[in-house]
């Protein structure tokens, strides 16, 4: 369900799949959202600490 998401550098990411969003010629684009205090707000408790959020 989420093999293409991922946590880096503080930062969730989301990868999508050649021709989901743009033309094949784009390749695989990525976006990129920081994690900060309104993003951390939703995540659930353990994975705040997990991720070592205040």
């Amino acid at each position: 369900m989420f093999e293409n998401m991922y946590i880096n550098d503080g930062k969730l990411i989301f990868r999508f799949d050649k021709y989901e969003i743009t033309p094949g010629a784009a390749g695989m684009p990525e976006a990129e959202i920081p994690i900060d205090n309104e993003i951390q707000t939703l995540l659930k408790k353990n994975w705040s600490q997990r991720l070592g959020f205040n």
